[in-house]
């Protein structure tokens, strides 16, 4: 499929409650699975790494404040970062 179908599929998976929005818990488990996935050696991933990433990465996809990311927020933002990119080549 297209990139914005696989990030929609990728929305969907990491919506755990299924309220169709993410939370901070559902944004750093998707950053984790994605950082783990590409099992990069030179950049080892632990928790504190993976949840300054998640934060980053939660405050720039939550353009409106509300504390949650719904799925136009995920797409606009993951489509242009380079892990969550990459993962999809995978």
């Amino acid at each position: 499929g297209s990139t914005e179908e696989k990030l929609e599929w990728m929305f969907k998976l990491y919506d755990v409650d299924q309220n169709g929005v993410l939370d901070r818990k559902e944004v750093f488990s998707l950053v984790k699975g994605v950082l783990r996935s590409q099992n990069d050696e030179s950049k080892s991933w632990d928790e504190m790494k993976i949840k300054v990433k998640a934060d980053e990465l939660f405050k720039r996809m939550d353009a409106d404040g509300s504390g949650s990311v719904d799925k136009a927020e995920f797409v606009a933002v993951a489509s242009k970062d380079e892990q969550i990119s990459n993962a999809l080549l995978t």
